[in-house]
């Protein structure tokens, strides 16, 4: 069942299409760069081993090269405290989550605030869907983790932003061809150029997959653009289009543990009865606008429109498929302003996000697949306004003390226009303050230690806000509430290693789980009482001589709920499910940034529990992988050839595993030993 394609997001494609094309061939005066910026996750500009906290930069050979490109997690498995989830079930995305926040989701995104090229992929209600974000497309990424993520307000206990590629200054075009087993195509087309004034770059993907498992077909196309126009030597303004259709996306669902013993590769049958799966559309335009008069200031603007068509087909009858039609906008500032005040150097960070989300829902009853009885019809808004304040001052040439706070108003509200059942309409008000304080002491020119304590809070989203008495929202559920305490040691030995040490402390206050009433039903949410999540992170960056490179991470931790009874059970003391204790990435390689690479990784997870009340225990894997790719290079052309081999000890795991699922269904196992290859033919000019 196909997804509708309103009149609005053709229209918004077509002017993107239009948009990349005229990009291409306009010329003006010579172009003046704005000074880069490296990273700016904690919403400074700042090198990545300057910043006080805990944030993780993956570039583009982590991310593109002789990988898969099928998905986030590939990219991010070095990146210690980020557990990844769900890399080949796309109906029901991937799953990722920092320090704990975002494990609940049993779709999408949670608990983390993503953003592509300043602008946000997280809705004003916290949840996120990331089949925008093209891996093909993307330049870098960065990942903070930890206290600083309150400046961000909703749905902040991560912050991942990610930036697609700007285009060379010297124009390159290049086409990538990749397959592999079950049934894996994928081609890429990406180009970009710098033309006096005007840089600009644009890349389509077309993706499809036949699935490991029966059922799990999925096919997607993206279009991402870009264009940036440099006014003069101080300001610039960037046009971004993003576009994405995933026709039909199949969900297998998820299985017992004796179903899977039986055959790993089956779909759930009621998944084939009642044709599990989904079909999406997005489309997107922002514009981001940046002024830097002098060495002192700088000014961002930014704003952006996304509509959204979505179809769900869910393994039941009653409500079972869901349609909606999503429009979502705003826009925001930052000011950024460097002084020297009573002696001491100091930047201040002020800024205003304002954001609004409207989806127009219905739910009809899956009648094997088809459209049956209405169920539920409203309209689901929600309207954001945060405005935050950071402070950096540099009290010694070595040490620095960081405050800063956000205060955000957050307004739900459910107009119903189902009223068989009554009238469900009611609104929901949130108004969250949240605050940072930190110190950073540089021990040596290459070493810096750092403390970092804040808070930071969550709102159920819509979906999580669905009241198992009826319509509109459940009054019982609240927001979460966090309290976060970080110590690290970051720096560099030898000028080839790279390293980090944290340990963290999160208290969590209303942590809200999933719950189902009925075998194969929809998922309903709750708050428990009290969780912890303690921990200790270590990520080390080594160059070991040529082109050789080791790079590694440890996570360990424990999660677990501190106080949380419901109906009669108490799991105080139980782990929080879909979390492991101990995660380990290892990679060792020769040829970075060389014509010739290769490397092999191994990606260990300890075990974790599927269920509040830790009945089921999933044992932890090991994963081998391994990639090569050869570079080829005559005048302005390469050919570079490809080959990956994911899974080389044959380990039977799980690729997702689906909490507190009524009945014991928990299970999506993933693939065994597969391979993939492909080839990337480009031109770059001199």
């Amino acid at each position: 069942m196909p997804g509708r394609k309103p009149q609005n997001l053709t229209a918004l494609l077509a002017t993107g299409l239009v948009f990349a094309g005229a990009a291409g061939v306009v010329a003006a005066e010579e172009a003046a760069d704005l000074p880069p910026v490296t990273v700016t996750g904690e919403r400074l500009g700042q090198p990545v081993g300057a910043l006080p906290g805990s944030v993780s930069l993956v570039d583009s050979h982590t991310i593109a090269r002789a990988t898969q490109g099928i998905a986030l997690d590939e990219a991010l498995a070095g990146v210690p405290g980020v557990f990844a989830q769900n890399r080949y079930n796309f109906s029901q995305d991937v799953r990722l989550s920092i320090r704990g926040f975002g494990a609940r989701a049993p779709f999408g995104i949670r608990g983390i605030r993503v953003l592509l090229d300043d602008i946000p992929e997280t809705l004003v209600d916290g949840q996120t869907q990331v089949d925008m974000i093209d891996p093909f497309a993307l330049e870098r990424m960065e990942v903070l983790r930890g206290p600083a993520g309150a400046l961000y307000g909703n749905a902040s206990g991560g912050v991942m932003r990610l930036y697609t590629r700007p285009g060379a200054p010297e124009g390159e075009f290049e086409v990538e061809q990749a397959s592999g087993q079950h049934g894996l195509r994928r081609t890429g087309v990406r180009a970009g150029n710098q033309q006096g004034a005007w840089n600009w770059a644009a890349s389509v993907s077309d993706f499809r997959l036949d699935g490991y498992r029966d059922h799990s077909e999925a096919e997607r196309r993206n279009l991402n653009a870009r264009a940036r126009y440099d006014f003069d030597a101080h300001s610039s303004l960037t046009a971004l289009f993003s576009y994405v259709d995933a026709p039909d996306t199949q969900d297998p669902g998820s299985l017992t543990r004796e179903e899977v013993r039986q055959d790993r590769r089956q779909a759930r049958p009621q998944s084939l009865q009642f044709d599990g799966g989904q079909s999406a559309e997005q489309g997107r335009l922002g514009l981001v606008y940046e002024l830097q008069p002098d060495d002192r200031q700088r000014l961002e603007l930014r704003g952006f429109y996304l509509q959204r068509s979505f179809d769900n087909r869910l393994p039941f009858e009653n409500g079972g498929i869901v349609e909606f039609e999503r429009d979502f906008g705003g826009g925001g500032f930052q000011y950024t302003r460097v002084d020297r005040i009573a002696g001491y150097d100091n930047q201040l960070v002020l800024g205003l996000d304002v954001e609004r989300q409207r989806d127009d829902r219905q739910r009809y009853d899956n009648e094997d697949g088809d459209r049956g009885d209405l169920t539920l019809d409203q309209i689901e808004s929600a309207l954001g306004s945060g405005v935050f304040v950071r402070n950096v001052t540099a009290l010694t040439p070595r040490w620095e003390l960081s405050l800063g706070a956000r205060f955000d108003d957050i307004e739900f509200e459910i107009e119903d226009r189902f009223l068989a059942d009554g009238d469900d309409s009611g609104k929901r008000r949130f108004r969250e303050a949240s605050w940072f304080a930190g110190t950073g002491l540089m021990l040596a020119p290459s070493h810096r230690a750092f403390v970092n304590l804040g808070t930071s809070f969550e709102t159920p989203t819509f979906t999580e806000f669905a009241n198992p008495d009826g319509g509109g929202f459940n009054p019982d559920v609240e927001p979460e509430q966090a309290e976060s305490l970080e110590l690290g040691l970051r720096g560099s030995l030898a000028d080839n290693l790279d390293y980090e040490l944290i340990g963290f402390v999160v208290r969590v206050d209303d942590e809200l789980v999933s719950f189902q009433l009925e075998p194969g039903g929809r998922d309903y949410f709750r708050n428990a009482g009290r969780s912890a999540r303690d921990g200790v992170e270590l990520a080390v960056d080594m160059s070991m001589g040529g082109s050789a490179w080791f790079r590694g991470m440890l996570s360990a931790g424990r999660f677990e709920f501190r106080q949380f009874a419901v109906d009669g059970e108490d799991f105080s003391g139980n782990r929080i499910p879909g979390l492991p204790q101990e995660q380990a990435f290892f990679e060792f390689g020769v040829g970075r940034d060389q014509p010739f690479m290769a490397a092999v990784n191994v990606h260990m997870t300890g075990h974790l529990y599927a269920d509040d009340a830790n009945e089921t225990r999933v044992s932890g894997h090991s994963v081998v992988n391994a990639r090569t790719a050869w570079r080829w290079v005559s005048g302005q052309w390469h050919v570079e050839p490809w080959a990956g081999l994911n899974n080389i000890t044959d380990e039977q795991y799980n690729s997702n595993v689906r909490i507190n699922q009524f009945g014991g269904r928990f299970f999506e196992p993933a693939p065994e030993r597969n391979w993939h290859a492909g080839v990337n033919v480009g031109w770059r000019g001199q």
